[in-house]
């Protein structure tokens, strides 16, 4: 079952919603419905999966500078790019964790982050002309940290004056600031990313605790 607009979908998360709301401190059901069935759709996910979506939203903004509203409007203006290139919702949610050190709403994170994927998918060739591959050898996108990984290798050893130019011969300016905060982050997204791939039942921990007034 496909995630849709019908009673019996939104009837199939309403436990994962209400989880959701209280957890996030949210306080209205209706958004916190739109959040998690609007990144179900985003990413072709079965209804059966909001709590997977729950845990990895949750973990993301105990361990980055986020809330869900944060993630939300960011997963808005770039979720659907993400899984284009090949990003299931927890690399997604782990890049726009890296960023969030840089970008004050995630309207703005999400915007940014979608220009990279525009600027890595259009560049192909730029970049590999500076040694860095976005793809690799059976056509796939690459993760896009590893990318930014091999380009912080590439300029390390260039002038401010030549990095400049060689950032800007690749990317947009939108884009070119979603390079930039995940370059300083990338060396601990890793560390983000295992979090979030393991936060089964960080939802239902999280409840609880609000639950009992701790």
């Amino acid at each position: 079952l496909r995630l849709g607009n019908s009673a019996r979908d939104t009837m199939g998360i309403v436990d994962d919603v209400m989880t959701f709301d209280r957890a996030n401190k949210v306080g209205d059901l209706a958004s916190s419905s739109n959040m998690l069935s609007s990144s179900l759709k985003m990413f072709a996910m079965n209804a059966e999966e909001a709590t997977r979506v729950s845990d990895a939203m949750s973990m993301t903004t105990k361990s980055s500078k986020t809330d869900v509203n944060y993630l939300s409007s960011a997963l808005n203006n770039a979720g659907a790019d993400a899984k284009n290139f090949g990003n299931d919702i927890e690399d997604t949610l782990t890049l726009i964790g890296g960023m969030s050190n840089n970008f004050a709403d995630g309207s703005s994170a999400g915007t940014a982050l979608k220009g990279m994927f525009s600027d890595l998918s259009n560049n192909v060739k730029l970049f590999e002309k500076q040694g860095v591959k976005v793809t690799d050898s059976a056509g796939n996108f690459r993760q896009v940290e590893d990318v930014v990984k091999d380009l912080n290798k590439v300029l390390s050893d260039k002038t401010p004056a030549k990095q400049q130019e060689i950032l800007n011969s690749l990317f947009s300016e939108t884009g070119k600031s979603a390079y930039n905060a995940l370059s300083t982050s990338v060396g601990s997204i890793g560390e983000l990313e295992n979090k979030i791939r393991s936060a089964n039942g960080t939802i239902q921990t999280m409840a609880e605790i609000m639950d009992s007034g701790l």
